[in-house]
């Protein structure tokens, strides 16, 4: 093995797992509802903004565009990807660190050029059409942006030889802002002209090169760099495990909030509302469950308001979100039939669809009724509000025939399906 197999491994390995995260903490749910409708906005919203500047854009002025983009871009990090078991060995061998470094800047430069270009080209509608900027412009938006984001990672590694803990949060910090202070007065004196901003990037390109030698002949320094790549590395891990609540996990209550009394849902006592109960309590006393359904609900909302296109196209998001919605209730309820519980009493399995299909209804009629509204109000204002409200409960009866039709379906599969044991 040589320095150039160890770093392109350790590199390709990182970025599996990084992969492998995102695989294990997003399910199809999030990947459907969510991640897919986003990134096909993203792309209807930058068509879009080619052919008319969007109407909110002429409140927000330019420096301000600039600024948001600063706060997105300037915050890179090079890693060298050394590991804690690497002290002896390449204190023995020292010629491997500098290959470490060398490939770890060049990759790191690549990822940054490709990031920022493609940050920049989303927005470049907005600078071409709405701010009239020219396309020279843009590059030199790109170059200074991109020059002063590996600048910043270079001065935040020399601030880390020194300084740990708070006061290395804070000196970055203030180094970011004083990069931001930096560039957007420049932008205010010299107005994109074009030699001003070339020849800024020429400066910033200097202050790179002369940072990225420098490190290089710290190389007795790299034993700084393990604590600050580990934490950096997997700083993406330990943000998805937190959102996922592994990080910090919910604590069992000793009382749900709903029905803590155990009160009765219905008022007539049978098989199926009895099992109908059992399936609403289930649902109802489950904390993270309530969170999930007024998240779909509120990004399913947001999507049918601030969605740029025509009407039809927003009715289709609508009919789009709410069967996504319905589909993810109806995957909810079919798994609670093969319940344990269920072992334990019996019931039938008319008795059990029954049961699904009642909670079925009750449990989406606030999602599609506050998801009709909405459409409605888009569509035709207060009038479609009330008019949303009302065709809800069709739409509604709809949606619970066509998901009760599909745990049928997949019922009857089951049985159809043959054994796979061989004939005695």
């Amino acid at each position: 093995m040589n320095p150039k197999q160890l770093f392109w491994g350790r590199c390709l390995f990182y970025y599996k797992k990084q992969w492998n995260t995102i695989k294990g903490l997003v399910d199809w749910t999030i990947m459907l509802y969510i991640l897919i409708p986003f990134l096909v906005f993203l792309g209807i919203n930058h068509y879009l903004w080619w052919q008319a500047p969007p109407s909110w854009s002429q409140f927000i002025p330019l420096p301000l565009v600039l600024l948001l983009l600063m706060l997105t871009l300037i915050s890179g990090q090079i890693f060298y990807f050394f590991e804690p078991a690497d002290i002896l060995y390449l204190n023995q061998n020292k010629t491997w660190i500098g290959g470490l470094m060398r490939r770890g800047i060049i990759a790191f430069l690549i990822r940054d050029i490709v990031l920022t270009a493609c940050v920049i080209l989303y927005v470049s509608p907005l600078f071409v059409i709405r701010y009239q900027l020219s396309w020279e412009n843009v590059a030199a938006i790109w170059g200074i942006f991109f020059c002063a984001r590996a600048l910043s990672g270079y001065l935040y590694q020399f601030l880390s030889f020194l300084f740990t803990g708070l006061w290395l949060s804070i000196l970055n910090w203030l180094m970011k802002i004083l990069i931001y202070v930096i560039l957007l007065n420049f932008f205010h004196l010299f107005a994109f002209a074009t030699i001003p901003c070339f020849g800024l990037i020429g400066v910033e390109a200097a202050l790179l090169s002369f940072a990225m030698i420098y490190r290089l002949k710290l190389h007795y320094k790299w034993v700084y760099d393990i604590d600050r790549e580990l934490m950096k590395r997997y700083r993406l891990q330990s943000f998805l495990a937190g959102q996922a609540g592994v990080k910090k996990p919910i604590l069992s209550m000793k009382r749900p909030i709903f029905f803590r009394k155990s009160q009765k849902l219905f008022r007539l006592l049978n098989p199926v509302n009895g099992t109908a109960e059992v399936f609403l309590k289930n649902r109802l006393r489950d904390g993270r469950w309530l969170l999930f359904y007024w998240q779909m609900t509120i990004y399913s909302v947001i999507a049918i308001l601030v969605f740029p296109g025509p009407d039809y196209l927003r009715v289709l998001i609508f009919v789009g979100t709410t069967c996504l919605f319905a589909y993810w209730l109806k995957n909810e309820l079919a798994g609670l039939m093969e319940h344990a519980f269920f072992n334990l009493v019996r019931p039938d399995n008319e008795t059990k669809l029954s049961s699904v299909k009642k909670v079925f209804a009750l449990l989406i009629w606030p999602g599609v009724l506050i998801q009709s509204a909405a459409i409605g109000f888009m569509l035709f204002h207060w009038i479609g509000l009330f008019g949303g409200c009302l065709l809800s409960f069709l739409y509604k009866e709809w949606l619970t025939r066509l998901m009760l039709n599909f745990i049928l379906l997949s019922k009857e599969r089951k049985k159809e399906k043959p054994s796979r044991r061989p004939p005695s």
